[in-house]
């Protein structure tokens, strides 16, 4: 017999035809979630499984992956971003500084600071230490 009246079975050649890309997604298993390996896969492929066939296929996996390194990049990004403005917010309140003249005086007692140990307040107020921890006790009862 000559090869062109062959009657063997083949499956079919070409790569459009979907019966192939049925075959490609059951050989590669892990269909699009990109969990397969292709060429431990490809190493029990069927002779007659053209490697056009699969092309689709992997293009879409492909892609997939893609999409995920870009977004692992931009979330990386984003972190990134944000530990710089968290850094510089700290840099921000370490390097916060409190001037004060001789002739400062204790917003609650109204007497001078001068070298006696000081507290300072968000809206720039300055007081005594001992009127700062008198008027905590008071409002925390």
């Amino acid at each position: 017999m000559g090869k062109k009246g062959s009657s063997s079975p083949r499956a079919p050649q070409c790569k459009d035809d979907p019966s192939n890309a049925l075959t490609a997604a059951n050989l590669l298993g892990g269909g699009l979630r990109g969990e397969a390996d292709i060429a431990e896969a490809l190493q029990g492929a069927d002779d007659s499984l053209q490697i056009g066939a699969l092309q689709r296929f992997l293009v879409g996996g492909m892609s997939i992956t893609s999409g995920r390194v870009q977004t692992a990049q931009s979330h990386a990004a984003l972190l990134k971003a944000e530990l710089l403005i968290l850094q510089d917010e700290l840099f921000r309140e370490r390097s916060a500084s409190v001037s004060l003249s001789p002739s400062s005086s204790c917003s609650i007692c109204d007497r001078r600071i001068g070298d006696s140990v000081f507290a300072s307040y968000n809206d720039g107020s300055k007081v005594h230490y001992a009127c700062y921890m008198n008027a905590s006790s008071e409002t925390a009862t």
